[in-house]
């Protein structure tokens, strides 16, 4: 598995990673493009995805977070995984990937928040250290 920045040409990837890991399938493809064009021409966004046998498996977008009363911080905005490639160590080496994005930028976390019906993704997090 190899983790790297994502391209845009790694849009219908992401998009089929949306549609059947997160119930994202609605939204329409050429507007799922022009967003991850803006997200990766954006300084402020770090979108990473995970690649296996030469196929995309998993994403994570993350962001900037300043507040004025706290130092600043990381947002994770999202973070999935193909189904069928889940609990393979993806979810793990992406999150790593932005929390080392956040030590290189001296920040003091990192802040995330997942739909209280996304019971396995908080799981997932509580391993990884997160509350």
């Amino acid at each position: 598995m190899h983790i790297r920045k994502a391209l845009p040409s790694d849009g219908p990837a992401i998009r089929k990673i949306n549609a059947s890991s997160l119930g994202y399938g609605d939204y329409p493809s050429e507007k799922a493009q022009q967003d991850l064009e803006y997200l990766l021409e954006n300084p402020f966004y770090q979108v990473f995805v995970a690649e296996a046998d030469g196929e995309i498996v998993g994403y994570v977008n993350a962001s900037d977070y300043r507040t004025a009363y706290m130092p600043p911080m990381k947002n994770l905005l999202a973070l999935a995984i193909l189904p069928e490639r889940q609990g393979c160590g993806c979810g793990a080496a992406l999150l790593a990937r932005v929390e080392d994005w956040a030590r290189e930028d001296g920040c003091h976390g990192i802040r995330l928040v997942s739909g209280h019906n996304r019971a396995g993704a908080h799981a997932f997090y509580e391993r990884q250290g997160y509350t």
